[in-house]
Formats: C-alpha cells, structure tokens, sequence
C-alpha cells in the first residue's frame, strides 16, 4: 500500500498537483521559523549549519509540497550570510553547493512557480 500511496504522490506531482496536508503545512511554518532564527542568530547558528544544509538541500529536492520547498529555498542564502562574516571559504563553498542543488532541480521541475522560486534563489545565492 506505501508503494501504491508513493507512486500515486509522484504521479500527481509530475500532473502539476501540489499535496497540501497538515503535515506540509507544519513543515512550512517550521522551515519560515527556522529562516528566522538563521536570520537572527547570524554567526551564532554557525554550529548548526552543516545539519540545516543536509535538510534544506533534502527537502529542496525531494519534498513533494511547492510551499515547502519555496520555504526551504529562502533560507539559503541566509545560511550564506550567517557563515561569511566568521568563515569566508565556507560561505563560497556552501554557495557552490547551493548552485548546483538549485540547477540540479530546476532542471527536474515541472511546476514553473517553484522553479521561478529556485531560480531567484539562485540569484540570491550568487549576490
């Protein structure tokens, strides 16, 4: 029955139908929360940042919900911002792997607002 529920999420997603359940929308309002705290914190997160980057490039890749994905991508550049007034050769590094995370899904999308989302975060990255 997973499977089943599985390939039936993909199919609706591949036919442009964005899944909305309590669930996503929990995961919405935690990401924003956390782009707060990253915001906030600036070099203070530093610490947590290695684990956020492995979750955020996770859900900007394979989160079937467009919401959470756009969520996911504000935080990014962010991330960058916090960790280059304490480490430079990090904050290049982690734009690096923000760019290739990004065009690697644009280029799987099929949902033409979160890939305009994904590419203003590229944008963003690259300021």
């Amino acid at each position: 029955m997973v499977n089943g529920t599985l390939e039936k999420d993909e199919e609706d997603e591949k036919n442009g139908k964005n899944i909305n359940t309590y669930e996503t929308e929990e995961a919405e309002v935690a990401i924003s929360m956390l782009n707060v705290f990253i915001e906030q914190l600036k070099e203070l997160y530093n610490p947590y940042v290695e684990k956020t980057v492995s979750l955020l490039c996770t859900i900007i890749k394979e989160h079937p919900n467009e919401d959470v994905k756009e969520e996911a991508c504000k935080c990014l550049p962010n991330l960058i911002t916090a960790v280059k007034t304490e480490n430079q050769p990090l904050a290049v590094n982690l734009a690096k792997h923000f760019m290739a995370t990004l065009v690697e899904t644009v280029e799987k999308e099929y949902d033409s607002d979160i890939i305009i989302v994904e590419l203003e975060t590229l944008k963003n990255v690259i300021e």
